[in-house]
């Protein structure tokens, strides 16, 4: 079968990228024929360029001066990550131009996974994320594990409704995705699975882990953004633990340690591979963690972490959330957590896979 993927697979972002490079290897260790169909939307593109003249319309000159200073001082750094990140997306991951959609038809169109649906981000209800472009008849279009925002004003019920036809089968990432969806569209079935990145092993993620050129024991300090919590947390568990604290973040123009500065997500899979702590603040640092048995606390963000809390209760680890700086530090326990998380979600894109057949 020849299976196209629509996703945030051109994000500079981990876990984007990651994802997509799962769900694409998974649907090929199935022997299909798999594309990353090569459509960008230009509101996610643009948080990604190496210099950007949006980031100086300042008015103030003080601060003005102030970000130019920052922008020359990080360049090196945001243009090293982004060369990082093309090399992925041009080498591991195989992607066609958005024509081939209609020019080499495929059977079955997957859209996700990644917040696709979060229309704050695309800049409104992007067609190509909703199902609604054009495609043969025979082509099916599904999804997989995709995730939006937590909530939405009542007006948009209608907006997200009507495009649900577009599609034969709905999964999402989140339980409270799904409730959401039921309450506007009972008659649906939307069934929860898990993250792509949840469909490989820790053996398949060796295969690209890039081991850190680091030689004393370290905790990884993965941060969207500066968390007094999470870097009270790290301070503590590194003292205790005697080990370096190494600062990832997201974003490139942040204060990293210097030898993870430009981390490519091959590198960012070896981090947690050979971690001996994890402090986090990232959905897919809590699942790099799990993936690798890793003792670890995820910092809770208020009104972003929806999806963590769902991961986390998953896999039964929902005392690892930190809402608050940390008092006794505990080791996770992975005797008691399931190993067989992702199997319905396989079951779930075969038999998916095998209503298009």
């Amino acid at each position: 079968m020849r299976i196209g993927i629509l996703t945030y697979h051109y994000a500079h972002n981990y876990g984007a990228v990651l994802q997509c490079y799962a769900l694409q290897n998974y649907l090929i260790s199935l022997g299909h024929t798999v594309r990353v169909i090569g459509h960008k939307n230009p509101y996610i593109c643009r948080d990604y360029k190496v210099f950007d003249l949006r980031r100086f319309r300042i008015k103030n000159p003080f601060t003005l001066i102030k970000r130019i200073s920052h922008e020359i001082s990080y360049y090196h750094i945001r243009k090293g990550r982004h060369n990082a990140f093309e090399y992925f997306i041009n080498n591991l991951l195989i992607v066609c131009p958005i024509q081939e959609i209609n020019n080499d038809p495929f059977d079955l169109i997957i859209i996700g996974s990644d917040q696709v649906w979060n229309y704050g981000l695309t800049g409104g209800f992007d067609p190509y994320y909703w199902g609604e472009f054009n495609h043969p008849p025979k082509t099916v279009l599904a999804t997989y594990a995709v995730s939006m925002q937590d909530s939405w004003p009542k007006e948009i019920d209608y907006e997200i409704k009507k495009r649900m036809s577009n599609f034969m089968n709905i999964s999402v990432r989140e339980e409270n995705l799904a409730l959401n969806l039921k309450r506007i569209l009972s008659d649906r079935d939307f069934k929860v699975v898990v993250d792509p990145t949840l469909l490989f092993s820790s053996d398949e993620w060796d295969k690209i882990a890039i081991k850190p050129l680091i030689k004393e024991p370290y905790l990884l300090l993965y941060q969207v953004d500066v968390n007094p919590i999470a870097e009270g947390a790290a301070l503590k568990i590194a003292e205790e633990r005697k080990l370096r604290i190494l600062h990832l973040y997201a974003q490139p123009d942040k204060p990293h340690s210097s030898e993870v500065s430009k981390t490519s997500p091959q590198e960012f899979v070896g981090l947690f591979k050979y971690a001996s702590f994890v402090v986090c603040s990232s959905f897919h640092g809590t699942v790099f963690s799990i993936i690798y048995r890793k003792s670890f606390y995820t910092v809770k963000v208020p009104g972003k972490s929806s999806r963590v809390e769902s991961l986390l209760h998953l896999y039964g680890l929902d005392d690892y959330l930190l809402s608050s700086p940390i008092d006794k530090i505990n080791d996770v326990d992975y005797s008691k957590v399931p190993t067989d998380i992702s199997e319905q979600s396989k079951l779930y894109i075969n038999r998916m896979i095998r209503w298009v057949r």
